[in-house]
């Protein structure tokens, strides 16, 4: 407030001239009723309360001269009696806009996730979703959740719902339990995002997103590859001057492609070579893959 000035009358709003900073002037005959004066001259009625949660609240009722003196006190007045008998006019208004934006049903849910996803506005950490997820989990969406739980109020979906349809989808649906866990995965981000956005206050999904056991793949590398695997990364992770010995471009490679391509070069080290006829300079023949320098070594990661 600007000093514990109360202005009261028509001619005392007029007379409000603007600063360089925005000020608020209590208005009397209405309690909670202040203006709002701006740099640019624009005067603002303004409705100030404490909800039934503690939280303080402000409200914009109109603009001074649009809205007279006498109907800004009317209005307060109301939204007044509302907050005596517990109404929260902000909540309330502010509740409105989450609907439309976020809707009731889990599929409305799941359509204002997957934009927010792409955005980076999803939670999580805070980082846009490649294009090519988002559609792949959009598919799995409308392929797997959207039949089931779509037309669900999201906010009335408990853990016991999520577990019956985890477990229908394990048991009647034919998909290996990597494919069931990315569905239970999608699921549980869509209704994390509803967490993110104070929608809601817990995620079901939270622990029941993998109703079957994950198996880990059964191969080992032995000490043999490691071993390997550890000299060529540590000896070949150093940038190479232009026109440098490119002898070890297999190191150089991302290291599933890398070994993809050392697997290749094994059989590489293992094929035969033609026989030197008299006459008759001995070349190698021609195998599929640069492999020089790597081919020997290869052997030990397959």
């Amino acid at each position: 407030m600007r000093g514990a000035k109360q202005i009261g009358t028509d001619r005392e709003v007029q007379g409000l001239k603007a600063d360089k900073r925005v000020f608020e002037v209590s208005v009397g005959g209405a309690r909670g009723l202040s203006i709002r004066v701006f740099p640019e001259g624009e005067r603002v009625f303004e409705y100030r309360y404490i909800a039934s949660d503690g939280k303080r609240r402000r409200m914009q009722l109109g603009v001074y001269p649009s809205m007279s003196l006498a109907k800004a006190r009317d209005v307060a007045v109301k939204f007044r009696n509302q907050v005596i008998e517990g109404v929260d006019p902000v909540g309330e208004r502010e509740a409105a806009k989450e609907l439309v934006r976020l809707g009731l049903t889990v599929a409305d849910l799941a359509d204002a996730y997957f934009p927010a996803a792409e955005a980076g506005l999803h939670g999580g950490r805070k980082r846009p979703k490649k294009a090519k997820t988002v559609e792949h989990e959009r598919s799995i969406f409308a392929r797997y959740i959207k039949s089931e739980l779509g037309d669900r109020r999201f906010a009335e979906i408990r853990r016991s719902d999520v577990k019956r349809f985890m477990n229908g989808l394990a048991a009647s649906s034919g998909l290996a339990a990597a494919s069931i866990a990315k569905v239970g995965e999608v699921l549980s981000a869509v209704f994390a995002f509803a967490v993110h956005e104070d929608r809601l206050e817990h995620n079901p999904v939270r622990g029941l997103a993998h109703p079957l056991a994950l198996t880990s793949r059964e191969r080992r590398f032995d000490d043999v590859a490691l071993a390997e695997i550890w000299r060529v990364f540590t000896v070949h992770s150093v940038p190479r001057p232009k026109g440098a010995d490119q002898d070890d471009q297999i190191s150089r490679l991302a290291p599933r492609r890398a070994l993809r391509a050392a697997s290749s070069c094994s059989r590489y080290a293992a094929a035969p070579r033609r026989v030197a006829r008299a006459g008759r300079r001995s070349t190698p023949k021609q195998r599929p893959g640069p492999c020089p320098g790597t081919a020997p070594k290869a052997a030990a990661l397959t």
